[in-house]
């Protein structure tokens, strides 16, 4: 299913811990290019927030999307299939996403 096998495995999104230290080297990269300060703890937390909002953003989006697919597209793919899993996804951790 879109290169991702026949199910998604939402189980192989990364912890919290290792989104932190993700976004600490991302933005230490970012901040040395652009000639700013180290980012501080709170730049970290609030990207990582941040992020966690978008992240919910995009199941629904691609749920909604792969709906409307499901009606128009010529391509041999589930993707009425795929709307359920983006959607239940979604609906399970908006709350943990939306409430950072």
């Amino acid at each position: 299913m879109c290169g991702i096998g026949d199910t998604i495995d939402f189980s192989l999104f990364p912890k919290e811990d290792e989104q932190m230290l993700f976004i600490g080297f991302y933005l230490t990269a970012f901040n040395e290019m652009k000639g700013l300060a180290a980012p501080s703890k709170d730049d970290v937390q609030l990207f990582y927030r941040n992020v966690g909002k978008m992240c919910a953003l995009s199941h629904f989006y691609w749920g909604v999307w792969s709906f409307l697919q499901s009606t128009i597209s010529k391509i041999d793919f589930d993707y009425t299939q795929y709307a359920k899993d983006r959607l239940t996804e979604y609906f399970k951790k908006k709350h943990q996403f939306l409430n950072l």
